[in-house]
């Protein structure tokens, strides 16, 4: 399982850089997306829509939304690995800057 963490301030381009991410991934590259955010947002049916790929969303409320990623990462781990994916890009609306994070998860 790959995971790719993109997070960053609202309206700084993540989820355009995801879809780009998606569109140039390697053939047998089998994504999963989970959207972290603090207000309601459409990215997720977006990204489900244009790609068919499985999508779920996560409202963080008073909870960071960095710090909500890390207390659900284990469950969106196994979620991707139960629909048979390879690859899990999550998207946080969190105080992190610009920040991308790749790490193969074994």
């Amino acid at each position: 399982m790959k995971l790719l963490i993109i997070a960053g301030p609202p309206s700084g381009g993540k989820t355009a850089v995801i879809r780009q991410i998606i569109k140039n991934l390697p053939e047998g590259s089998f994504p999963a997306f989970l959207k972290i955010d603090v207000v309601h947002a459409t990215e997720d049916q977006e990204l489900e829509e244009e790609f068919g790929i499985p999508v779920k969303k996560i409202y963080s409320g008073d909870v960071c939304p960095d710090h909500m990623g890390i207390l659900v990462l284990d469950d969106a781990l196994r979620w991707a690995e139960s629909l048979s994916r390879n690859m899990l890009i999550i998207e946080s609306a969190g105080s992190v800057s610009g920040a991308l994070l790749t790490r193969p998860i074994p």
